[in-house]
């Protein structure tokens, strides 16, 4: 899957002060991604959307892939295990989230 999908990191993964990105890059800020959803205008999502069901469920409403992104879909089970294994490491060192 990891070839198909990438990696999915966490914040303490973002936050590392060793970095995530390679040299050169850096991860997007909210700033950058307000200012992406701004020029792309109305429906965002579906213009950076692959097309088809592949990756997708059979309503693929609004999917165009205007810019060729290609952003496809993740299995939802990976997204609820990392929120899952973030509530047992908190829960293990006695911290809440605010």
């Amino acid at each position: 899957m990891y070839n198909e999908y990438g990696a999915l990191y966490n914040w303490y993964a973002v936050d590392n002060s060793n970095g995530l990105s390679i040299d050169g890059w850096r991860i997007p800020s909210k700033t950058d991604l307000d200012t992406l959803a701004t020029y792309l205008g109305s429906d965002p999502g579906g213009k950076l959307k692959e097309v088809g069901t592949e990756h997708w469920t059979p309503d693929n409403i609004g999917a165009t892939d205007m810019y060729g992104f290609k952003s496809i879909g993740v299995e939802i089970e990976w997204i609820l295990q990392g929120i899952l294994n973030t509530l047992i490491l908190l829960n293990i060192y006695g911290l809440q989230l605010v």
